[in-house]
């Protein structure tokens, strides 16, 4: 279902390359620019993902082949997450050829809101509230995969 809007598509699609791929910082990861690409390499684990792919034609197959051997050489699990206007326009073909299977694709929302839908304004009726206690946190983790494995347990049992 397609909305009316005065939003400006390519102005929100720009703004989030700038903030959430290219210029974004994440406190277990450290960012890395080489020419055409942001990486983010994490701290945690062993794992690199490419957030942001500005290549020319010429340079995107030998960029992909640096990329992949820097990875294997760090030892580590490699992503490379392909936004539309990302260049070249067939890096996804590209990248199938260098041995990446491509995963579901995923989308971003925007919601306007000057042009908020007055059901959206309501009050929530949910509990919600912030959790800085550990122990209190576990708890709330705990009900959460309760919840999950009753679920789930219910699905096995009809079927």
């Amino acid at each position: 279902m397609e909305v009316e809007t005065d939003l400006d598509t390519e102005r929100i699609r720009a703004l989030y390359a700038q903030h959430m791929r290219q210029q974004a910082t994440f406190a277990s990861s450290v960012r890395e620019e080489a020419t055409g690409i942001v990486r983010y390499v994490s701290q945690n684990a062993p794992r690199t993902n490419i957030r942001y792919t500005s290549l020319t034609d010429e340079a995107a197959d030998a960029v992909i082949r640096r990329e992949v051997a820097r990875a294997q050489a760090r030892g580590h699990e490699f992503e490379w997450t392909l936004f539309e206007g990302d260049t070249p326009p067939d890096m996804k073909t590209r990248l199938v050829k260098h041995g990446f299977k491509i995963g579901e694709v995923e989308a971003v929302m925007v919601l306007d809101l000057q042009h908020l839908p007055p059901h959206l304004a309501q009050p929530t009726t949910q509990d919600i509230r912030r959790v800085t206690d550990p122990d209190e946190m576990l708890l709330v983790l705990r009900d959460v995969a309760d919840a999950v494995f009753r679920v789930r347990s219910r699905r096995t049992n009809a079927a």
